[in-house]
């Protein structure tokens, strides 16, 4: 018969003795500690590692291609395109309904801003795209801001002061630091520079799931909330607000979310673990900048076309078909590759 230890182990097993200790100090002294499960072995931390090179990749790509005058279903497109590409999944796609593949959100759209054939982009407009990958299984999520033309001084610096709340929420969330820590350090930056933090929205713990504990607040106090422990996966996403906080769903879609007071809002994301020291894995990993088989051509700007590409390609039965890869193997074959639409219609004027 096996000898076993006697007591309760709150770790996995490859988590070192160190890391054991202080989590049983910490769970003695009465602080929320995550749950076990949310602790990520090396194997998964690997896999969403993994993700996030090709989700860090399209964000690149995006950067490259995003320009004045382009639909927002053209960069649902692009991000659909370059995601499968590189035999992965755009997550947001039919996510309890969600019907594309990317959240683009424009001005004083917060997030969750649904692709259109309608809506373009302008000069002046500040644009949020939102894209989050599973690859084998691993989910990774992030988002940037992105100035079209010439945009108006008081709204870069709306960005660059969101930028930078991303950034100090990073450096805050040190192991053993507290969430509260977290919202803290944002709230005061963004406040400090006369903006408002979205209350209604927060960061969550991905990797296995898409949403996922802990809910990451943008705002509150410090030494409170729940302890950040190595091994744990989660988004840092403010959302910054020109002016009040306060928002709203568009009744009209059920998803698009905007400022109550119409000002503009602004919004930057990375994924981050936390595995015995800090380390970014959304922005600062090498990742593969290959051009995706569809790149953006122009097929888009007529409706007909991409009501057409619509119906073949993304009116799929939701089934949580995009929560494994083993349902998206036979379906690739079917749908991809898309040819330019001056193949399948040489005759189409675009």
């Amino acid at each position: 018969m096996k000898k076993f230890v006697k007591g309760v182990r709150f770790a996995p097993k490859n988590y070192s003795d160190e890391v054991e200790a202080k989590i049983q100090h910490y769970k003695r002294e009465g602080y929320k500690l995550p749950s076990r499960h949310l602790l990520r072995t090396e194997e998964q931390l690997a896999g969403i590692r993994e993700s996030a090179k090709i989700n860090t990749a399209l964000l690149d790509y995006i950067s490259e291609n995003i320009r004045e005058g382009m639909s927002t279903a053209e960069i649902d497109h692009m991000v659909y395109c370059f995601t499968t590409d590189h035999d992965a999944i755009p997550a947001p796609f039919l996510y309890e309904g969600f019907p594309k593949s990317v959240c683009v959100s424009i001005n004083d759209v917060v997030c969750h801003g649904i692709p259109s054939t309608k809506e373009f982009l302008r000069s002046g407009d500040i644009v949020n795209v939102d894209v989050s990958t599973i690859y084998k299984g691993y989910f990774s999520d992030a988002s940037r801001m992105y100035m079209i033309g010439d945009v108006r001084p008081e709204m870069q610096r709306l960005v660059q002061v969101t930028k930078e709340c991303r950034d100090i929420g990073i450096q805050a969330a040190q192991p053993w630091a507290r969430l509260g820590d977290v919202g803290a350090a944002i709230q005061e930056h963004a406040e400090k520079n006369g903006y408002s933090v979205v209350r209604d929205l927060c960061g969550h713990g991905v990797g296995i799931k898409f949403h996922e504990e802990p809910d990451v607040e943008h705002f509150g106090k410090r030494g409170t909330g729940m302890l950040i422990v190595p091994g744990m996966t989660f988004t840092i996403e403010p959302m910054i607000n020109m002016g009040s906080y306060e928002v709203f769903i568009d009744e009209a879609d059920g998803w698009t979310v905007c400022t109550d007071d119409g000002l503009p809002s602004a919004q930057w994301e990375s994924s981050d673990s936390y595995h015995r020291r800090r380390k970014r894995d959304t922005d600062t990993i090498d990742a593969r900048r290959q051009a995706a088989r569809c790149p953006p051509c122009g097929t888009l700007r007529t409706n007909g076309w991409y009501s057409l590409y619509h119906a073949l390609v993304l009116s799929v039965p939701t089934v949580g078909i995009l929560h494994t890869n083993y349902w998206y193997f036979p379906y690739r074959p079917m749908v991809l590759p898309v040819p330019p639409v001056e193949t399948l219609f040489p005759y189409m004027q675009l």
